[in-house]
Order: C-alpha cells, then structure tokens, then sequence
C-alpha cells in the first residue's frame, strides 16, 4: 500500500567478501582452497542465473560493460553468492531490435558451452573477469572453466523446466481480490513481462537441448571420500511437466551433489508416481527409465526410479518401481503390493544385493502392512 505496488522481499544475510574486495593474495587462496571447485561451480549457476534474467550488472559475459564485482560475495566456506539481482525485461515489442540484440548474443554464447571444444574456450571469459577484479589468474583454467560450464548448464536445466505461467498464476492467487488495496496487486501482475521470460527460456532450452547429453558434461574424476557409510541421495521432486524434466532435475542433482561434497553417493532414490508416461517397466522399453538409467552410469550410483504405471499387455494396471545397477543395467522391477482402486496388487518381494549391502523395495503403504514389512526385514536389508 505505502509503495503503490505490489513487492515481496526476501533477505538473507550472506558472511563474506565481495569479490572487488579481495588482493590478490587473498584471492589466490579462495580460488586455490579445498572447496575452489564448489566456488566455480556456484559462479555458473550465478551466471545462468544473469542470462535468464538480463542482469548485466555482475559478470559480462553478454553485456558490453565491465561488470560489478560487488555483486559476488564470497564467503568462508567457499561459496559463492549472488546479491542484488535484477530483471532487465526487454519488450519483444516496443523495442523489438533491443530484443533481437540480446537473444542473438544469448544464442551465441550458449552454443559455444555445449559445443564439444575446451572449457576455457566456453567460459573463460569469467576468469578473464576474476582476473580483472582482483589481479588474480586462476591455476588450472581448463578445470576451472569445467566446473564452471557445469553450474552453469545444471542451472539452465532448471530454469528451462520452470512453468512462469503458472508461477505468475500463483503469484496472482496470493492476495485475493477483496484484500488487494486500490487493485495495486492486480495491476503489478500485469507489468510481468511474460514475453520476455518466455521467449529468453525457448533459447535456453533450444540451446541446451542440442549439447546435454555431450562428453563435456562428465566431471573431471572426484575423489570418491573417506566415508564409510553409505550414502543415499533422496529426491523429493514435485510433480514435473515432463519425464524430460525429471530427467533433468536427477542429472541436475547429482552433478552438484558431486561438486558440493565430492562424492556423488552410493544410491538415489526417486519418489512414488514421479514417471509421467505408463508403459512397460524395462530400461529397454521405456523411454524414462533409459534415459534414467543412462544418468545412474554417468554417475556410477544405484538408483531406485521411484515408480511408474505399468499397464501389462492384459490390462491389469500396477504401481511399478524400477532399480538400476551403477553401470545402467536394469536390477529388478517390483510391484506395489498393497494398493486401492482398480490398481492390481503385488505378490513379489524385491530384495536386492549391491556392493554396499543389501536392499529391499517397499512402495509407501506397503510399509504399513505388518505381514509384508516383517517378511521384507526378514532379509536383513542394512
């Protein structure tokens, strides 16, 4: 009311350094630390971050301007933070050439990270601007630029899966009608330059489309940790437009979990009904669970798909999970055994032994069935 429009403030307070602040020195021991590499890969997801929204005022990758290294903070831990960020919306209509302009360098930048040549070549530019800021040239450029690309493509994988149509819908839904003081609301709704989202996401994800599934995107070898115990990665994803996107998301996932600890994980898990598209539950029959199965070998983890329809050739319709092995191949299949509706129940256990111990597969309600939760810990499973 006291603005005149409709606002939502988010503040987090952040413990560090921006980057304009550091020496030389000081910048030589940030960018060679233990957590240097999660540093990189932060500043690519702060980059992807730029590129959606036009933020020219940080690193100019894009931009003809010289950046603003005040808007980097760095912290201890090494962690890289993005403050003040800004929406620089050009109208495709009122200023169609200022458009043109910027989806044209967008598409140019982005073709040249997921072309199949160096990182530096790709990403360099940042450390070119790291260098600018503090005097510091990074050690190792080529696997900095990696981790760098890394964050980066991960962070567009998002952005090209968020629905902004539904995001503004929820967004109008938040004051209703009768609370919303002189229409101020309503009216800030509509200065949303949807256009402008919707047509810089379809280049992002024109562009990333065509490199994702490129050698590049393999991580340089990680140390593998020096936990004993075994570590499980548990996605509790909303529900997804696509199985693409899920896809997506997993790879996504895994890829930071690496970076940010240095050790991907022995297993991840996916939640129940997270498979969109029914059918049967084979690797080599599913689209998904290919493609799924094709990430867990890229990682070299175990996953359990969540679960998926599976409508069998008599039309019995079961609640489905699917486990693969660390190298892609399909383990087993199991059938959720305690289910309503006209969903067909299982009769099967699935217990399995992997390298790190032995599992067994149990879908939501099953767990509360006292005869199939003491048959199944009759295995032991760890």
């Amino acid at each position: 009311k006291e603005l005149g429009r409709p606002y939502i403030l988010v503040m987090e307070y952040v413990t560090g350094q921006p980057l304009s602040a550091l020496s030389p020195d000081e910048a030589a021991t940030a960018f060679t630390s233990k957590r240097r590499n999660t540093l990189f890969f932060g500043l690519g997801r702060i980059l992807a971050l730029d590129l959606l929204l036009n933020n020219w005022d940080r690193l100019p990758v894009v931009w003809d301007n010289e950046g603003n290294p005040n808007n980097i903070i760095l912290s201890p831990e090494g962690v890289a933070w993005g403050i003040d960020q800004a929406l620089t919306a050009i109208s495709p209509k009122t200023f169609a050439s200022g458009m043109s302009k910027y989806t044209n360098k967008l598409r140019h930048f982005l073709k040249g990270v997921v072309a199949d040549k160096s990182a530096v070549e790709s990403v360099g530019i940042v450390l070119e601007h790291i260098k600018m800021f503090t005097g510091y040239a990074v050690d190792d450029a080529e696997v900095a630029c990696t981790y760098i690309r890394h964050g980066l493509v991960s962070a567009l994988h998002r952005a090209a899966a968020i629905d902004f149509t539904e995001q503004r819908s929820k967004l109008e839904r938040m004051v209703p009608s009768n609370s919303d003081w002189g229409n101020v609301w309503e009216s800030g709704m509509k200065t949303i330059n949807m256009e402008f989202l919707l047509e810089i996401q379809a280049v992002i994800s024109d562009a990333i489309g065509q490199g994702v599934n490129q050698p590049f995107l393999h991580l340089p070898p990680l140390t593998a940790g020096t936990a004993d115990d075994v570590k499980v990665v548990l996605m509790q994803v909303a529900k997804m437009e696509s199985d693409s996107d899920l896809v997506a998301h997993v790879d996504g996932v895994l890829t930071e979990e690496a970076v940010l600890t240095g050790r991907v994980g022995d297993l991840f898990l996916l939640p129940e009904s997270c498979i969109a598209e029914a059918g049967v539950p084979s690797t080599g029959q599913h689209r998904a669970l290919s493609q799924l199965a094709a990430i867990a070998a890229k990682h070299g983890i175990v996953g359990v798909l969540g679960s998926m329809c599976e409508r069998t050739p008599q039309g019995k319709i079961y609640n489905t999970c699917v486990v693969v092995n660390s190298d892609g191949s399909q383990l087993a299949s199991y059938r959720k055994r305690k289910v309503l509706g006209n969903i067909e129940c299982g009769t099967e256990e699935c217990i399995i032994d992997l390298p790190f111990g032995r599992i067994a597969v149990l879908i939501c309600h099953d767990i509360e069935q006292q005869d199939v939760l003491q048959q199944t810990l009759a295995h032991k499973p760890f």
